[in-house]
């Protein structure tokens, strides 16, 4: 895989990946302001009233920079990585197109997890924070 196909991935990764936390940020948000507190009787009652008390900044979007480096860190990585990986492994051990063994689909798959979350921790813990 050329270097360029890796970044054009990597940046596809990205956008998707920062695109999706927009969207279910404001859902997460509610779903834990219903866990911690019983004055919403939904979902869309939490979060009307969050935006009519709070704005939206601060209240559905309340945290959202947290989630985007999450996803910068760790998700994005995590889906540029695997292909990266799994063309290397076909090159080297599958040159006549063979398929590529289960096993080895698995371990890619956990080096490239394992790869991006070393690269993630510090996006989790500021998360979790």
């Amino acid at each position: 895989m050329p270097e360029t196909q890796f970044l054009t991935r990597l940046s596809l990764s990205t956008v998707s990946a920062v695109s999706a936390s927009c969207v279910v940020h404001p859902l997460d948000v509610a779903r834990i302001q219903l866990q911690v507190s019983k004055e919403y009787s939904g979902a869309l009652d939490c979060l009307a009233k969050l935006y009519k008390n709070e704005g939206l900044a601060k209240g559905p979007y309340a945290g959202l920079s947290a989630g985007i480096l999450r996803q910068v860190t760790y998700g994005a990585p995590r889906m540029a990585i695997f292909p990266f990986l799994l063309s290397r492994y076909r090159t080297e051990y599958c040159p006549n197109g063979e398929k590529v063994p289960f096993i080895s689909n698995l371990a890619l798959a956990g080096l490239s997890g394992a790869v991006a979350s070393s690269i993630g921790c510090p996006g989790e813990v500021v998360l979790v924070r």
